[in-house]
């Protein structure tokens, strides 16, 4: 899938993407930043990474779910989602997804130190700015306790 495909062309490529990652019940699968990260430790975000030389941001959200959190998803079954601007001119691209969550039990790497199916933004904070703004746009089942 080209950049005019993926709706990038004429705009700033991503450098970074991002998955929301839903089960049938429209938990989002949210991961803990490690708590030795330089950047944001325990911060709460969505699956994700750069994007490689040579891959489509597709093709990096592929991969990042793999290597992340051991999940499998096909490219095809992957929907681009919006794209969230940083300042400086850099964006990541968010695609979207869905598994059972029986299927879906994430194998962490290194960088999370947790995870969860969250059932709404109120389960996971702190959240890293990309996080924010998705979980923002994400429509939660409603169950809010609060």
């Amino acid at each position: 899938m080209g950049l005019r495909a993926t709706g990038y062309a004429g705009a700033v490529s991503p450098t970074s993407v991002r998955i929301v990652l839903s089960d049938h019940d429209g938990r989002v699968l949210m991961l803990q930043r490690a708590a030795e990260d330089d950047i944001l430790p325990g911060a709460w975000e969505l699956p994700g990474g750069g994007i490689d030389a040579g891959e489509t941001p597709v093709q990096a959200a592929a991969r990042e779910l793999r290597e992340e959190v051991g999940v499998t998803i096909d490219e095809v079954d992957l929907a681009d989602w919006g794209t969230f601007r940083r300042a400086g001119g850099r964006c990541t691209a968010f695609f979207a997804g869905t598994c059972a969550a029986a299927d879906c039990a994430p194998a962490l790497s290194h960088e999370h130190d947790d995870w969860r199916w969250a059932e709404g933004p109120w389960e996971v904070e702190p959240l890293t700015p990309s996080a924010r703004w998705a979980v923002g746009r994400h429509r939660w089942p409603d169950r809010d306790p609060r």
